[in-house]
């Protein structure tokens, strides 16, 4: 199992105040971006269907970039030198506070 926790690692990135998204299956992890604790979850049933749910958690109110990789297969380019680019979001993100039912 050490080898499937180490790969979660490569699925999430950070530089400067951007977080990058590298791939994309079911998966948890946690970044620090740009000096706040940011939680990712994704949900999906990747590659069997093309629906991924990405939630982003910040432990604090944070500003940030989010960059998606998106493969070139997936805007229908299949030449090398083009394999994918991000995707580039720029967002304010406040935790959202659970209240007991």
């Amino acid at each position: 199992m050490r080898t499937l926790a180490a790969l979660t690692g490569c699925f999430y990135a950070v530089r400067g105040d951007a977080l990058y998204i590298n791939f994309y299956a079911q998966s948890e992890g946690r970044a620090d971006v740009a000096g706040t604790d940011v939680g990712i979850k994704q949900t999906t049933d990747y590659p069997w269907d093309g629906a991924v749910k990405l939630a982003v958690s910040p432990a604090k109110p944070a500003t940030f970039t989010l960059r998606l990789r998106i493969p070139g297969w997936a805007r229908g380019r299949t030449v090398p030198g083009d394999l994918y680019y991000y995707l580039m979001l720029r967002m304010s993100v406040v935790p959202q506070v659970s209240t007991p039912a």
